[in-house]
C-alpha cells in the first residue's frame, strides 16, 4: 500500500484495525458493478448448496440483485442476501 504510514526508519507502521480499515476502504474504490458481480456471485453459492442438500433445482428461483445506495443520514452500504420462501 503506497499510501500506508512510515516510521522513522521508513518502514510500513503497524496501524490499529480500525484506521487499517479505513485505510484499505479508501484504497479500493467498489463501484456499482463490482457490487452487483460480488451479489450475484453469492446468490449462486447459496443456490448450489441449497442444490447440495438434496433441495430440487427446479424449485429454485435466483433473483436480479438490488443494490441500494448509502442512505442519505450517511449510513453505509452494508452487504446481506436475504432469503424467501413460498409455497404454490
Amino acid at each position: 500500500m503506497p499510501n500506508k504510514p512510515r516510521n522513522v526508519l521508513g518502514l510500513q507502521r503497524d496501524l490499529p484495525p480500525g484506521e487499517m480499515q479505513a485505510l484499505l476502504q479508501a484504497g479500493m474504490p467498489v463501484d456499482e458493478v463490482t457490487m452487483r458481480d460480488l451479489a450475484l456471485q453469492r446468490g449462486l453459492a447459496v443456490r448450489d448448496a441449497l442444490i447440495a442438500d438434496g433441495l430440487a433445482h427446479e424449485r429454485l428461483f435466483l433473483a436480479a440483485p438490488q443494490l441500494r445506495a448509502p442512505d442519505a443520514g450517511g449510513a453505509a452500504w452494508v452487504p446481506k442476501a436475504s432469503l424467501t420462501l413460498g409455497t404454490r
